[in-house]
């Protein structure tokens, strides 16, 4: 793994190698972020900021199939009818 301490100092591609890299490790070998972290000798908080830099890129897409169709009418009527304040339903 490479050593990401200059990591702001890298390259794009660097930068891109690496960030698929954690993203690898987070999404596919399911591992935590604190591990991400140990195995790359940096902080849990810096694995976040990548993952979420990872997202922001492309490097990342995720994708979530309802397995119904939504009707936001019938949404906005349960909103406004019962003050449901979550902003995506």
């Amino acid at each position: 793994m490479e050593d990401i301490k200059n990591y702001e100092s890298m390259s794009v591609q660097e930068k891109w190698n690496i960030l698929a890299s954690v993203a690898d490790l987070y999404y596919n070998s399911e591992m935590t972020q604190n591990q991400i972290a140990e195995r790359m000798y940096t902080s849990r908080s810096k694995v976040s900021r990548m993952l979420k830099e990872a997202r922001e890129l492309g490097i990342v897409e995720i994708y979530i199939r309802e397995p119904w169709e939504r009707n936001l009418e019938y949404e906005q009527y349960f909103k406004d009818s019962f003050g449901v304040n979550y902003p995506d339903l």
